[in-house]
């Protein structure tokens, strides 16, 4: 059996339906503005750490920056510094080689005197050695 509603009730359960209906579209669109507001908060922070972090970044490049400048400096000045001395030992072995050369051409020359005055003073021997490679006589002589 089918129970009849009057019109009053039809009404009355119409209405605390609406008024249901209501309530929960009201708490429905606090719940996501609550979401909503979190959401934008996350985001705000993430935004906030993401800065940070450029700013960290930044601040290491410029550090990187400034270290490479220095380090390229001092290599720079190392590289002029062993050019330098590169540049002082070959004068140096120049000069050495100089003197060296001089002294020995003064040297040579004078044993050759010394071998000169040897032979003007009749002191070489013109008799013919035993196992000798030398000629004697005056062919052992080139002035004769």
């Amino acid at each position: 059996m089918v129970s009849r509603m009057t019109t009053e009730l039809f009404h009355a359960q119409l209405e605390e339906n609406i008024v249901r209906n209501a309530d929960e579209r009201k708490r429905h669109q606090a719940e996501l503005q609550a979401i909503s507001r979190g959401y934008e908060e996350t985001l705000g922070n993430i935004e906030r750490m993401e800065d940070e972090a450029g700013e960290t970044y930044r601040r290491a490049r410029k550090a990187f920056e400034d270290a490479k400048k220095a380090y390229q400096e001092a290599l720079r000045e190392c590289r002029k510094q062993r050019n330098e001395a590169g540049l002082f030992r070959n004068e140096a072995k120049v000069k050495e080689t100089n003197l060296w050369t001089l002294n020995n051409n003064t040297i040579q020359s004078d044993r050759h005197k010394i071998f000169e005055r040897y032979r003007e003073a009749g002191g070489y021997f013109r008799e013919q050695k035993k196992d000798s490679c030398t000629q004697a006589g005056p062919k052992t002589r080139k002035e004769e």
